[in-house]
């Protein structure tokens, strides 16, 4: 695991980040955000999984098959979704948990890009889910927070010791 992604309990991780007034304040840490996605293969990955707590992710267009390279969401703003879909997720901040998670199978989503220009993605199925996993990341929310409040607690337990037997073998 890389020892730059914040892993649940961190603080930064549960709280609304702040919104991006200038993009001087994130352009400097983007390229490592992007590096450490690409190493650990994911899909998406927000700003407060590296500690940064700015409303800023991203997300790699050409995993998800949705064009080229890694696009940056600054300051986004969900403003449509429609449907439900049940998927399994996983988060990169609490490896090696999977839990079948809804979400909306259709989403508008504004954002501003590096120029600060206003932006809006439509997108459906598995790039919907995506932007909605960030999405959630810049406020506070990780995907055990979409569970109901006992089955939350139960799987937090079982993370906790999928964790500390992970880190077991890492150190071993």
């Amino acid at each position: 695991m890389n020892n730059k992604i914040r892993i649940y309990g961190d603080r930064v991780l549960g709280i609304k980040a702040r919104e991006v007034g200038n993009p001087d304040e994130v352009k400097g840490f983007i390229p490592e955000m992007v590096s450490i996605m690409k190493e650990l293969k994911g899909l998406g990955l927000a700003a407060p999984q590296i500690g940064k707590a700015f409303q800023v992710f991203i997300v790699d267009l050409e995993l998800l098959e949705k064009g080229k390279g890694v696009k940056e969401f600054i300051n986004p703003r969900l403003i449509y979704y429609e449907g439900e879909e049940i998927f399994e997720e996983g988060c990169l901040s609490m490896p090696g948990l999977y839990l079948e998670i809804p979400r909306p199978s259709k989403v508008v989503i504004e954002y501003f890009d590096m120029d600060m220009k206003i932006n809006r993605m439509e997108a459906e199925g598995l790039f919907a889910r995506v932007l909605l996993h960030e999405y959630d990341h810049v406020n506070g929310i990780l995907i055990v927070d979409r569970l109901p409040e006992k089955e939350k607690k139960i799987m937090i337990a079982k993370w906790r010791k999928l964790w500390r037997e992970m880190q077991k073998e890492n150190s071993g």
